[in-house]
């Protein structure tokens, strides 16, 4: 802190000397320096602040506990977790760090995005090697590039999926091997996310080990099972094989049942293709459900002199679709689920096993039945642990608000294909995966929408079995791509009692869209911090999220279309794209808080799933204080202005009469006076329009464009007295700019007030937003008032070119071209898309 306090204080001075260098010329005087050297040196503070400066000595190194739980055996496993070296590329030195990792735990880089350095030694001892040798990643994020020993082995795209890397040609038993990791976790175009709505970590975010196998091994294996839902299921069980040379080989597979005893047992000899397969029946079979977590074990054996040996677990049941409803084992399933993001405190996405089992037991003790894995893909242990809870799970695709040109693109379906097939891959065994999830937001009212899912369909169906859905982005009447998924799922942004008409129609409209389709409900939660209540808290009180949350799942149980729903966060979690709210960068919809304590929505759910009782809570609100304070200084500036005007209304009239002799006869404080009136009447209107339209949806782009300076800048808007200041510092660069501008275009024997008075004759229907917001009238008419009295001001004074540069062309260009830039740079089409979701 010491290091950025004295850079802010010797900018401070330069910003100081710089405006007073800048009074010094003939052309310009200290208020005005002053004002026009604010933006650059603010911008160059709030990036100082900001900027990844990592504070390694500061930092408390969280030790999380690896989730090692492979004991192969047949094989040899050597755990790479625990303490490496990291750095960043303009770090001189390596520092320790704990793998699994996230830089972004360190002080220092909580926001950081780029490249970081991990690497270790290792030693393969005489005798462990058993003839290949495999280097394992269970996740890291985005980008990774593996070196041993200097050259590259191999690298991965994808931050939350497995990948192994054949690295027998690169290590010899008994010498010392230098493994580096290089991730970059910075999102492109072309990336799946490129958008995201949740800290964004990097690092080796889960487990890596060694694996040695034989030449000749079993490298996966499937089990698809087919009920009769009368007491037989029929089996497909199908291994892949490592067999380059198709050598002749003996494999022994043997089924056991939840009880362990043997139920089929089989032997393929002189086999010697890549790929076994071998149908069978189980008689009497235990399904698979929520109430029964049966799982049964498949041993598939290689005899010989070099045995190999592959263990799965998989569960016996049937998902299907029909009449509108999920089925499970033939079942209808009234599906209740709840979203689960990976982010605890201190260790933010690195998960461990107590956290997970913690989680999981809150979600399956508060009456859900299902757990939505999102929005990325989770760790293999959660699934575990689903399957032997009982607890259902639904996997998705971080493919979050794609538009039209990213959907067309063929790097970014290649990115999105690629990441499904190695989650489904992964996870294809796991009886509690109830569907997959291919897309979230995107725009399914375009033909770009739809080559998308049909490519995602396609290669998820190629797999498994299972239904697919979408979350869709788009209106029910313009949807090309509800025919493409089994099941289609509408989210709802709305967080109060008003919004529950609009999303009964939502569903009425989606359901007579999707035909015989399951509809599930998303709603993304009502922010509560725990703690207030609805005497003080208002909009952020617990009383308040749990009214609604209630109301919610009342309403979409009740509804006849409806076949479930997903219901906001089990916990809170950070988020930089949200900066409102009394804690910034926090998503606050969870039933927990960040630090796992419940909130009293946790218990009325409970109640409401659990016990079927409905607790009776008061929907008043307190007032919001923004309207009061807003009004409040909208009365006072007003009354300053008429002051002004009475005062100096000569001078008034002649600038609005007759500029042109306004601009010869007037004196020096008139001009002064009528600059501050219109100054006052633009500031208060800014202001106002600041809380009625600015109040989420812009800082939301701010926060999702994800750059340091609008971090910083988002404290300040945290309260509205800051906000009002920030409205009126802007107005007053604003203000000084365009004076400015003026004043080089005009004669320049004119006073820089007069040129200041002539700005505020343009400025002053700026008032007009004031009732803009008071009067709820529509925006353009505001926008075409303004621009039509500076038109015909600046025809007066300046002649029609003038008019033209200065009231249209000037301000147009500049505009454009920032537009052009952040639309080049950030994409901001996309988060401006996001942002009207919400």
């Amino acid at each position: 802190m010491p290091r950025k306090a004295s850079q802010s204080l010797l900018l401070l001075a330069a910003y100081l000397l710089t405006a007073g260098l800048l009074a010094c010329t003939p052309w310009f005087i200290l208020p005005q320096c002053l004002l026009l050297a604010l933006p650059p040196f603010a911008l160059l503070i709030g990036l100082t602040w900001t900027t990844a400066r990592p504070e390694y000595a500061a930092t408390t190194e969280t030790r999380t506990d690896p989730i090692e739980d492979l004991d192969p055996p047949a094989r040899k496993i050597l755990w790479l977790n625990g303490w490496w070296e990291f750095r960043l590329p303009a770090d001189q030195r390596w520092r320790r760090c704990h793998v699994p990792h996230s830089w972004n735990t360190i002080r220092g880089l909580e926001y950081y995005e780029g490249q970081g350095y991990y690497r270790r030694l290792f030693k393969i001892e005489e005798g462990w090697s058993l003839g290949r040798v495999a280097l394992h990643f269970r996740g890291c994020n985005y980008r990774t590039v593996v070196s041993i020993d200097g050259r590259e082995a191999g690298r991965h795209e994808g931050g939350y999926t497995p990948f192994s890397i054949d690295i027998t040609d690169r290590v010899s038993p008994g010498r010392r091997c230098e493994l580096e990791v290089m991730v970059d976790n910075r999102l492109s175009r072309d990336s799946v996310p490129n958008v995201v709505g949740w800290r964004n970590e990097g690092g080796i975010l889960r487990e890596t080990w060694l694996e040695t196998t034989r030449p000749i091994h079993i490298t996966d294996a499937t089990a698809v099972c087919e009920p009769d839902l009368k007491g037989r299921a029929a089996v497909k069980l199908t291994a892949r094989i490592e067999n380059p040379e198709w050598t002749p080989r003996d494999y022994h597979i043997e089924v056991f049942s939840p009880q362990g005893a043997l139920v089929h047992e089989h032997k393929a000899e002189n086999w010697g293709m890549q790929q076994l397969e071998h149908d069978f029946e189980i008689n009497f079979v235990s399904l698979w459900s929520p109430q029964n977590p049966a799982l049964y074990t498949c041993r598939i054996t290689m005899l010989g002199e070099e045995e190999d040996q592959f263990v799965i677990r998989f569960g016996v049941r049937s998902i299907g679709v029909r009449d509108n409803r999920l089925l499970l084992n033939g079942e209808p399933l009234a599906l209740r689920a709840v979203s689960r993001f990976a982010d605890h405190y201190g260790a933010g996405m690195v998960e461990t096993l107590a956290a997970i089992k913690e989680d999981l037991r809150r979600v399956r003790d508060a009456g859900f039945n299902c757990v939505r894995l999102g929005p990325v893909p989770a760790h293999p242990k959660i699934l575990e642990q689903c399957d032997r809870l009982g607890l259902l799970a639904i996997e998705e695709l971080p493919a979050w608000y794609g538009m039209s040109f990213d959907l067309s693109d063929p790097m970014y379906q290649q990115a999105a294909a690629d990441q499904l097939k190695e989650l489904i891959l992964r996870d294809r065994n796991h009886p509690s995966v109830l569907m997959w999830g291919l897309a979230h937001n995107i725009e399914n009212e375009t033909q770009e929408g739809r080559w998308f899912l049909e490519r995602l369909v396609k290669t998820a169906k190629g797999l498994d079995d299972r239904p697919v859905y979408f979350t869709a982005g788009g209106a029910a009447d313009k949807d090309m791509c509800a025919d493409l998924a089994d099941v289609v799922v509408i989210e709802q942004w709305g967080t109060g009692m008003e919004h529950f008409d609009a999303m009964r129609g939502d569903i009425a409209q989606w359901g007579r869209r999707a035909g015989d389709k399951p509809l599930v409900v998303m709603f993304a939660g009502v922010p509560a911090l725990r703690g207030a209540t609805m005497r003080w808290g208002g909009h952020w009180s617990e009383d308040r999220q749990a009214l609604i949350m209630q109301q919610y799942i009342k309403q979409i149980g009740a509804h006849e279309r409806a076949a479930g729903f997903v219901a906001g966060a089990l916990c809170d979690y950070r988020d930089p794209s949200n900066v409102a709210g009394p804690v910034p960068f926090m998503r606050l919809s969870g039933f927990l808080n960040h630090w796992r304590e419940p909130k009293t929505s946790y218990d009325v759910i409970k109640r409401l799933l659990v016990d079927n009782e409905e607790v009776k809570l008061s929907p008043a609100q307190r007032r919001v204080p923004i309207t009061s304070f807003s009004k409040a200084v909208g009365v006072i500036a007003a009354l300053v202005g008429l002051v002004l005007w009475f005062k100096l209304g000569a001078a008034a009239s002649a600038l609005f009469y007759n500029p042109d002799l306004f601009l010869q006869r007037h004196p020096g404080a008139a001009a002064f006076g009528v600059a501050a009136l219109a100054f006052c009447f633009t500031a208060v209107a800014w202001a106002v329009n600041i809380n009625r339209f600015i109040k989420s949806a812009p800082r939301k782009i701010m926060g999702a464009i994800h750059m340091p300076y609008y971090l910083l800048l988002s404290h300040l808007l945290r309260s509205e007295a800051m906000m009002f200041a920030w409205s009126y510092v802007t107005v007053a660069v604003i203000f000084t700019f365009s004076t400015t501008a003026l004043h080089l275009a005009t004669d320049p024997a004119q006073p820089f007030l007069a040129v200041a008075a002539l700005t505020a004759a343009c400025t002053m229907p700026d008032a007009i937003f004031a009732l803009t917001a008071f009067f709820r009238l529509p925006l353009w008419f505001s926008v075409t008032v303004f621009h039509v009295w500076k038109a015909a001001i600046c025809f007066k004074v300046l002649g029609p070119l003038g008019m033209f540069i200065y009231v249209f062309a000037a301000p147009y260009l500049l505009v454009g071209g920032f537009f052009a830039f952040v639309q080049w740079k950030f994409h901001l089409l996309k988060y401006a898309r996001k942002m009207l979701k919400r």
